[in-house]
C-alpha cells in the first residue's frame, strides 16, 4: 500500500512541476511580447493565444497537488469539528462524491479532445493550432485529480480500519 501511495505521491509532484513550467512559459512568453512590443514595435502575435492555453494547463496540472497539499478551499464548518475516524468517515465520504464527478468530468473533457481531434478543429486566430493539443490538459489534469482522490481514498480507509495513523 505504502508503494501505490508513493507513486501516487509521485504522480501529483510531477503534475506540479509541469503547473510550474507551464508558468514559467507564461512569464517568458510575456516577457518576450513586452519587449517586442516596447523596444522593436513588433508582436508575437500569438501570446494572448497561448497564455490562455498555459493558464488552463497550470490550473489542471496543478489540480493534484493542491489537493494533496490542502490547498482546495474547504467548508470546515463541520469537519473542523470532527476528530479521529468521525474526520476520516466524512472526508472519505466527500472524496468519493469528488472521484465521482472528477470521473464524469474526465469520460466528457476526453470525448471532447477525441472528437475535437477526429473534427481537425484549429483556433480561430494566426496560428490556427490544433484545439486538441491545449485541450489534453484537461483530461490529463482531470485524471491526476482522480488518482489523486482515491489515494486519498484508500490512505483514509487504512486510517478508518484501524491501520497506523502513519502506515501510509
Amino acid at each position: 500500500m505504502k508503494k501505490l501511495v508513493a507513486w501516487i505521491e509521485w504522480l501529483s509532484h510531477k503534475g506540479a512541476i509541469l503547473s510550474s513550467m507551464f508558468m514559467l512559459a507564461v512569464i517568458a512568453l510575456i516577457g518576450v511580447e513586452i519587449i517586442l512590443r516596447s523596444l522593436f514595435n513588433t508582436s508575437t502575435l500569438i501570446a494572448d493565444e497561448y497564455s490562455g492555453y498555459f493558464m488552463v494547463s497550470i490550473v489542471m496540472f496543478g489540480l493534484a497537488y493542491t489537493l494533496r497539499t490542502e490547498g482546495h478551499i474547504r467548508i470546515t464548518l463541520l469537519t473542523g469539528r470532527l476528530k479521529g475516524k468521525a474526520y476520516y468517515f466524512v472526508d472519505t465520504f466527500a472524496s468519493f462524491i469528488a472521484l465521482a464527478l472528477t470521473a464524469y468530468c474526465f469520460y466528457f473533457a476526453l470525448k471532447m479532445v477525441l472528437e475535437t481531434h477526429a473534427l481537425g478543429m484549429r483556433a480561430d486566430s494566426i496560428a490556427e493550432t490544433p484545439l486538441y493539443i491545449p485541450q489534453i490538459a484537461v483530461p490529463m489534469g482531470l485524471g491526476l485529480l482522480g488518482i489523486e482522490l482515491f489515494g486519498r481514498i484508500v490512505t483514509n480507509l487504512i486510517k478508518l480500519t484501524g491501520g497506523k495513523e502513519n502506515a501510509v
